[in-house]
């Protein structure tokens, strides 16, 4: 059997996904463990790699994966694959498959250039559909029974599912798609190693593939021994990668996880590899996770405290158990006291059920008084497989949908148009249309002068004179209209939410199919992260006007409650800290920046506490601002991977913190 496994990614702006595709890998090995001497198998992360493959080889067997960002690519593939030859098996799993049985036959029936789909972990079902492909004599005679853990349509258009396989509980059955090699190609093709230490979550929420089922309420884990394995191995084949993935859905909540962070750390020290672990830290468990966090590089891993709403009402209507508040704030001190540079983010989903404009608001003064360093908003996907994406649920909260384009997550294929599609929330019973739009703006204003500390000294001045700064980011955020530049920066970011959502799938396939229309894709104009794509325009791009437009607003306030001489000259001192400190980021000029000031505000921003700025007084302090070639050097090649428009600078945003390219101070 010659087999081919895909997880493929978009590429035609940049790669929409540039992790390595591990999970394939597993079905690989797996299968190789029980076919080694009947089969070989290719990976594909390229849709470009797979149309050569597939063009110079006979294939018996396809497997696609079925995520949201890339469904549509993946059977675009299958129905050109079906097109050259009708007896290949096609083959698709992948969570973005509904629970509801009329659900799963409508798709089936849609796409029926895939054979059979793979319910659940793939690994088993994988293995039974070789088992039938080696028993049979056609394509035909494989639908004829039932395929344990597989789903598909007979010959006469009837759903057959032979139930789901029992999960693999000791997954060192599974051999590693890395120690065996699999992996190998990626390392060259620039892909960041991603790796699992355990599958399944042990919490309920509803807008979660692993939430609402008791298929994955159970933990189970690979062997620490060999995820430390895997983890020596991508080190020695490690090309100049930055980016290591943990795809646990709680890591650093068990104890093992230490173990591992130990085993980072190593790396680190020893090739400065990963320079960022992109994980999802667990829900509970805070001091596990703190010593995790200590245990790595510092500012390696932000810890991601996904609160998701702030709100316990609305945590009720997901099945959502955070942890308190009181814990909330207190790991947040002992993670700035233990490293300044290390930094956490909390991500809030707009609109879950019960959700308002008020309690939106609440919730994100509640996270910036427990010191959060970065708020992240994301509208709610309605993806199949979720308990909240139910008749019933929707009916219940009178959601209204749209559907929009996934970012850079399009191309041409096969002489074909291919776009992928999410369907999102807009408007609840509690939450309207209006309001999710302003929710909206105000992140984007979240993201421009609070994220990354951007403002971090005017944060912590406030502070240290027991001022609420919620009080000022929302005065900020009314007195947009005042600049009107930074204000059509804004109002371009509010039409162009409103513009990128349509009515239906078809109505979006039909503008962007358009050649005008689509050219504004591939220019990078459309198509892209709006939230990063603005985020760009505002802080990176007009971090000068955005600097006097809140020093200007906030001084407005405080001036009517303290002396204005005084305000007048600290504030100055903190302005030409944050510009020598931020200003020009991701350029790779300006590497070295000299300042006075009559406070002494570095100094004043190294100690971890809120202090007052006059305690710093001095007659006049000289301090040069640089960043290290090395640095400059990581983002040149950040460039050349993923370019420089500004969904690049976004996307590279997400790759390597911001925070890796301020520059640090030394007096002079």
């Amino acid at each position: 059997m010659n087999i081919v496994l895909c997880d493929l990614t978009h590429e035609t702006v940049t790669l929409s996904i540039d992790s390595m595709p591990v999970g394939i890998g597993y079905i690989a090995s797996y299968a190789y463990k029980y076919f080694d001497n009947n089969c070989t198998i290719e990976l594909i992360k390229s849709p470009s790699e797979l149309s050569d493959y597939i063009k110079q080889n006979k294939v018996d067997i396809v497997g696609f994966s079925n995520y949201c960002w890339n469904v549509n690519l993946s059977c675009n593939y299958a129905r050109y694959i079906k097109s050259i030859s009708q007896n290949v098996v096609t083959v698709m799993g992948g969570p973005n498959m509904s629970n509801q049985e009329h659900d799963r036959e409508v798709f089936l029936s849609k796409h029926p250039e895939i054979d059979f789909y793979i319910h659940e972990e793939g690994e088993k079902g994988f293995l039974e559909i070789l088992k039938r492909y080696n028993e049979s004599k056609s394509l035909e005679e494989m639908k004829f029974r039932k395929i344990p853990g597989v789903m598909f349509l007979t010959p006469l258009g009837n759903l057959l599912y032979g139930g789901p396989l029992e999960r693999i509980k000791q997954l060192d059955e599974i051999p590693s798609p890395y120690l065996e090699g699999l992996m190998d190609k990626f390392f060259k093709q620039m892909l960041n190693p991603m790796i699992q230490t355990n599958r399944g979550c042990p919490f309920s929420c509803t807008f979660c593939h692993e939430g609402d089922r008791e298929y994955f309420v159970k933990v189970n884990s690979f062997s620490v021994e060999r995820v430390i394995e895997e983890l020596e191995y991508i080190g020695n084949k490690i090309y100049n990668q930055t980016v290591l993935t943990i795809s646990d859905s709680n890591f650093l909540m068990y104890k093992n996880d230490h173990i591992i962070c130990n085993k980072i750390r190593e790396l680190q020290n020893k090739i400065n590899y990963p320079k960022v672990i992109h994980c999802t830290t667990g829900k509970n468990n805070p001091e596990r996770i703190l010593k995790g966090i200590n245990n790595l590089a510092p500012g390696s891993l932000t810890m991601t405290a996904s609160v998701q709403s702030m709100n316990r009402d609305v945590l009720d209507n997901i099945k959502r158990s955070n942890i308190s508040l009181d814990d909330f704030i207190e790991i947040q001190k002992k993670l700035h006291k233990s490293n300044p540079d290390y930094k956490n983010i909390s991500e809030i989903i707009l609109p879950l059920p019960g959700e308002s404009i008020n309690t939106f608001y609440n919730g994100v003064r509640a996270l910036i008084n427990s010191r959060v360093d970065n708020i992240l908003s994301y509208t709610l996907m309605m993806l199949d497989g979720t308990e909240l994406n139910t008749k019933e649920v929707r009916e219940k909260y009178q959601y209204v949908t749209k559907y929009r384009m996934i970012p850079r997550s399009y191309g041409i294929y096969n002489q074909s148009k291919v776009f992928e599609i999410e369907e999102v929330g807009v408007s609840t019973c509690d939450l309207t249309f209006d309001d999710y739009i302003e929710c909206r703006v105000f992140s984007l204003f979240i993201a421009s002068t609070y994220n990354h500390g951007v403002f971090d000294a005017l944060i912590k001045y406030l502070r240290s004179l027991s001022l609420d700064p919620f009080e000022f980011i929302l005065e900020g955020f009314s007195s947009l209209k005042e600049n009107p530049k930074l204000w059509s920066i804004f109002l371009d970011f509010k039409n162009e939410t409103i513009d990128e959502l349509f009515d239906s799938e078809e109505e979006l396939i039909s503008y962007f199919s358009n050649v005008d229309n689509y050219d504004e894709l591939t220019s990078g104009k459309h198509g892209g992260n709006l939230m990063q794509r603005y985020w760009v325009k505002t802080y990176v791009n007009n971090y000068e006007l955005l600097t006097e437009f809140i020093f200007n607003i906030y001084g407005r306030i405080l001036f009517k409650s303290y002396d204005s001489n005084i305000i007048k000259e600290e504030l100055r001192d903190l302005k030409t800290y944050l510009k020598l400190k931020r200003e020009g980021v991701y350029s790779l000029s300006n590497n070295k920046l000299i300042g006075s000031f009559k406070h002494d505000v570095p100094l004043w921003m190294s100690s971890n506490e809120d202090g007052k700025l006059s305690d710093y007084n001095s007659s006049e302090v000289q301090y040069q601002a640089k960043i290290d070639n090395s640095k400059k050097s990581q983002l040149s090649k950040l460039y050349k991977q993923f370019g420089d428009n500004e969904q690049s600078v976004g996307k590279i945003s997400t790759r390597l913190h911001v925070s890796q390219f301020y520059r640090e101070f030394y007096k002079i």
